[in-house]
């Protein structure tokens, strides 16, 4: 059984507004998620406040980023839910995840 995905609405909203003036850096996006469901657990393991979240982490032309998601095992389903340039990364995760 292959792994499947899943957005939140925020994530989704966030990629459709990009969709028209960053369309290079969404079709990167995919291409990150593309590789995130080969191996989910070659992210970055999370801690503290965010222990059970992973962060996949990629260069979008000279610019560190990260997607961060969950890994439900037994359903063998990602949950995509947040994503963003490193820079307050973390910090706007944890508002985001309120």
């Amino acid at each position: 059984m292959d792994w499947t995905f899943s957005s939140t609405r925020k994530l989704e909203r966030l990629l459709k507004s990009l969709e028209k003036r960053q369309r290079a850096l969404v079709l990167s996006f995919h291409e990150q998620v593309s590789m995130i469901l080969e191996n989910p657990r070659n992210g970055s393991v999370l801690q503290g406040d965010l222990s059970g979240y992973f962060s996949w982490d990629w260069t979008f032309s000279g610019v560190s980023v990260r997607i961060c998601y969950k890994v439900v095992e037994k359903d063998k389903h990602i949950y995509l839910v947040y994503f963003g340039t490193r820079e307050y990364f973390y910090r706007d995760l944890k508002k985001y995840i309120r």
